[in-house]
């Protein structure tokens, strides 16, 4: 929502409750830009979680860069922050490449995946789905993912979340990859020590 004169900030908390999307208003971007990165609650996303959020995606470009993947995705609860891993806290994408951002269908913490990452807590290199664990036949079908790479973020012996990277073509992933992932969960780590108010649950 951009608005001009209008009291538009005020609403928007209810409107991304009601339609499921983030809503910006021109009053809460300025806002937001001039706080330069401070939270504010109770006025949608935005302010809530906005700079966090800008943090969070600069390492899904960084490791898609890395990587030459095709997408990027990082999932965590982060509840003080209004993130939960059944959407997605921040992708990349190459080019023509499918956003998965707003995908909420999937139960993700029953995934073969995820309960695999739940139980080993390392890095799980998939460069084909010949295997088990298998992945969600949705990521293959409607997300057209070949391959993947898959990364715990552990926090107080819990596992908060995870980094995806993602192919659409079966690929080796080679040590630089592979490292290029590990650097990306070492920066969130970081980033999550820098927001203590988002306490990981």
């Amino acid at each position: 929502m951009v608005c001009t004169n209008v009291s538009g900030a005020v609403h928007v908390a209810d409107l991304e409750a009601e339609l499921a999307i983030p809503v910006f208003d021109s009053v809460s971007a300025t806002l937001w830009h001039t706080l330069g990165g401070a939270s504010l609650a109770g006025w949608g996303s935005l302010l809530a979680s906005g700079s966090l959020r800008s943090e969070l995606q600069r390492v899904c470009e960084t490791a898609l860069a890395r990587t030459s993947a095709d997408r990027t995705t990082l999932r965590v609860d982060l509840p003080a922050h209004d993130l939960q891993v059944d959407l997605t806290a921040a992708e990349a994408l190459r080019p023509g490449v499918r956003s998965i951002r707003r995908d909420s269908s999937l139960p993700q913490r029953r995934l073969n995946t995820v309960t695999w990452l739940e139980e080993h807590r390392r890095l799980l290199a998939q460069p084909d789905f010949h295997g088990e664990p298998s992945p969600p036949q949705a990521l293959v079908d409607v997300y057209g993912v070949q391959a993947q790479v898959l990364a715990p973020v552990v926090r107080d012996d819990a596992m908060v979340g995870w980094l995806s990277v993602h192919s659409i073509a079966e690929r080796p992933w080679s040590d630089s990859d592979l490292a290029a992932v590990g650097d990306a969960v070492a920066a969130l780590h970081d980033i999550l020590d820098d927001h203590p108010e988002g306490k990981l649950t």
